[in-house]
Formats: C-alpha cells, sequence, structure tokens
C-alpha cells in the first residue's frame, strides 16, 4: 500500500461530473474572495430565530449522546478502587 496522498488534480479529474463541476464552481467562488459559509450561517440564524432548528430528531440525537457519554464514564469508573 502507498503512503503517497493523491495530488488535487488527480482527486478531481477521478470525481464525477457533477462534484468536478462543483469543485469548479466552488474554486471559482473562493478565488472571488467570496464568503461560502454566509449563506449557510444565515439560513440557520432565521431558523434558529424563527423557532424552527430544533425537531425531535435533533433532540432524540443529542439525548442519546447523553446517555452514551454518561454510559461510558460509568464504566470507565469503578467503585472500591
Amino acid at each position: 500500500m502507498s503512503d503517497r496522498r493523491p495530488e488535487s488534480s488527480e482527486t478531481v479529474s477521478s470525481a464525477e461530473p457533477a462534484q468536478r463541476a462543483f469543485v469548479a464552481l466552488m474554486l471559482a467562488k473562493l478565488k472571488a474572495g467570496k464568503d461560502l459559509r454566509r449563506a449557510k450561517v444565515n439560513r440557520l440564524r432565521d431558523a434558529i430565530l424563527a423557532n424552527d432548528y430544533e425537531n425531535s430528531l435533533k433532540l432524540d440525537v443529542a439525548a442519546d449522546r447523553v446517555v452514551d457519554a454518561i454510559e461510558l464514564r460509568s464504566s470507565s469508573f469503578r467503585f472500591g478502587e
């Protein structure tokens, strides 16, 4: 197995045409100095302000992660030692 990382041109050239078009678009926007995350930040901020950001799936995932973290900590903690 080779430890050589592919060059960026190799990675892009082996991608699907739609992926190549997306990468080309993003590179053009970056070169133009455009902030690529601003639209997403604005969408999320608007959703939070409208109370549409949180939903039951996100809350379930968060609760599962908390329970997993508690179980992990309690399994590594041994009483009496």
